[in-house]
């Protein structure tokens, strides 16, 4: 078994930190006597324009061949179980009845044997893990879920994409503003098992669960 981590930092981008510069230094002339109230208030408005938001995402491009595994739900939601515990962004060119997408109550399954064409999937990921199984190898990717803070992709904080070329797992981070001189980080735990065995179906998917403790949280996030 072996960890890594994966991060990606977000900034303002040149054009960003070149204004802010500017306004800066507005700033101390203004303060100088050297400007007048009119024109920090526009530098002022630019350095504001150039936060921007962002999100902290990790793609992680797989070989075809194996099997992909996104954990869904979170038991019973609300009172009696009658609240909706799940929700799903499909990507326009995505055939909901494909064949290489198998809908479980509580994993969807993507094969990854296409063609032709290309699917995505996204769906927020309390459970916090995707996995791939390919040959004897089981691939996990981890990362934290904000309960409460904004995804994009329609709230998806999990993504599977694939084509007849390569497979894509990826975890988002939830998004924000990012100013000048500030940065954001999103962590990923890799974890890789060999001489795993695996039956493309939703009830071996809690074997697996169980034998490598897919559900529980890493000590490393």
């Amino acid at each position: 078994m072996g960890e890594a981590t994966n991060v990606k930092i977000a900034d303002a981008g040149p054009a960003g930190w070149i204004a802010y510069a500017i306004a800066t230094w507005m700033a101390w002339a203004f303060l100088c006597g050297f400007v007048t109230p009119k024109a920090l208030l526009f530098m002022a408005c630019v350095s504001l324009a150039c936060t921007i938001p962002y999100l902290g995402a990790a793609i992680t491009q797989l070989k075809l061949g194996g099997v992909a595994i996104l954990p869904q739900g979170g038991g019973p939601a609300g009172a009696g179980g009658l609240l909706p515990n799940r929700q799903l962004a499909l990507w326009p060119y995505t055939d909901v009845r494909s064949p290489h997408l198998v809908w479980g109550n509580d994993h969807i399954l993507v094969h990854t044997t296409l063609r032709g064409g290309a699917l995505k999937v996204g769906f927020p990921n309390p459970r916090g893990w995707l996995a791939y199984h390919l040959g004897e190898s089981l691939f996990v990717k981890r990362a934290r879920f904000e309960a409460g803070r904004e995804y994009f992709d329609l709230g998806s904080s999990s993504e599977c994409y694939c084509n007849d070329r390569f497979l894509e797992l990826e975890t988002l981070g939830p998004a924000g503003i990012v100013e000048p001189e500030c940065t954001v980080c999103h962590r990923e735990v890799w974890q890789v098992f060999d001489r795993v065995s695996f039956t493309a179906e939703e009830r071996a998917v809690q074997a697996l669960i169980e034998a490598y403790g897919l559900d529980e949280e890493s000590p490393f996030l």
